[in-house]
């Protein structure tokens, strides 16, 4: 257990590590002739980085931005890749056969690319090929335990492209890394084990922040190995709403004050509803000034969650034994 303390704690520092390794790198020098967008391709926690990514993206309001990425998140590549893309390729082990596959559908059609890992035949292959590598730090722990590296490195990268100006998320992070203090959501993150229990969690949030709430409900699998849920507002008010004639849930709300007045009165009738039919839950504020800010701070209570979960339960949350027989099955 102390060592998945340990690696929250050290989230600030991933950060800073991650500035490190790509300040340098020059996305002009590594992928001659230019691309057009950005096929981001990854698996389980190695594609974090890139959901977040495109959160931000998205928070800027640049419409046109959005268009210039698409994540990836199965075999080969979309069927209209082209050698107009570029193609990240994300695995922290380097060893993700989806990923490599991702990979080796690009060379095939000459389509630009680029690799993110630590190690493995990902890091081989790119190395034979020539295929420029961003080479993370070979640190311990899964891939969602160290976002903080793939996540900076990730931007500090396309701060050097041209078509979109990173530059002020950037230094927002930069901020952030030197505050961001993770021992202040550890005893929140505690109580909310506590209420927890042996319920089965759902996550709720409004629309925009869907990706946070599916932060969540990975964590409580993969950290405290039991089954969890999400959904978003107004969808789930059409739908999900009515399974809860069950007893054996505990719904999490994730409130933003950011919210627009519609979400924010489903989020309140939520409130009410769960109230008034006895069930269990708990409203997590989102805290920042930025969406950076939000993000991570909303990452890392889930973390002291998921780990204070994974320790009333008297596992190991580093442990991922079930994934870990699946893939051999398929081996």
């Amino acid at each position: 257990m102390s060592d998945f303390r340990k690696k929250i704690l050290s989230f600030p520092n991933q950060l800073g590590e991650g500035f490190k390794i790509a300040e340098n790198i020059k996305l002009a020098e590594l992928v001659a002739g230019g691309f057009d967008n950005v096929i981001l391709c990854g698996m389980g926690g190695s594609i974090i980085p890139a959901e977040i990514l495109l959160d931000i993206v998205e928070d800027s309001g640049e419409a046109n931005s959005m268009n210039k990425f698409f994540i990836h998140r199965d075999y080969e590549l979309p069927f209209w890749a082209s050698s107009k893309n570029l193609v990240i390729c994300i695995s922290w082990s380097g060893e993700t056969s989806e990923t490599i596959s991702s990979y080796q559908a690009a060379k095939k059609i000459g389509t630009k690319t680029l690799v993110i890992t630590t190690s493995g035949k990902l890091k081989e292959m790119a190395e034979k090929d020539g295929t420029p590598l961003i080479l993370l730090p070979k640190d311990d722990g899964p891939p969602r335990t160290n976002i903080g590296y793939m996540f900076s490195a990730l931007l500090t990268i396309l701060t050097n492209w041209d078509k979109i100006d990173f530059s002020s998320k950037l230094e927002e992070l930069t901020k952030l890394s030197q505050k961001l203090k993770p021992t202040g959501f550890e005893k929140r993150g505690q109580e909310l084990a506590e209420r927890i229990g042996t319920w089965t969690p759902l996550i709720y949030s409004s629309f925009k922040n869907g990706i946070l709430a599916s932060f969540w409900k990975t964590k409580f699998n993969e950290n405290s190995k039991i089954h969890s849920f999400w959904n978003y507002f107004p969808n789930a008010a059409h739908n999900e709403i009515e399974g809860f004639g069950w007893n054996n849930f505990f719904a999490i709300l994730l409130k933003d004050e950011k919210d627009n007045k519609f979400q924010q009165n489903k989020i309140a009738t939520a409130e009410k509803f769960f109230e008034n039919n006895g069930i269990p839950y708990e409203t997590v504020e989102l805290i920042g000034k930025t969406r950076i800010e939000k993000i991570f701070n909303d990452y890392i209570l889930s973390d002291w969650a998921s780990l204070y979960l994974a320790k009333n339960r008297r596992i190991d949350p580093f442990e991922s034994e079930m994934i870990k027989k699946f893939k051999e099955m398929e081996e």
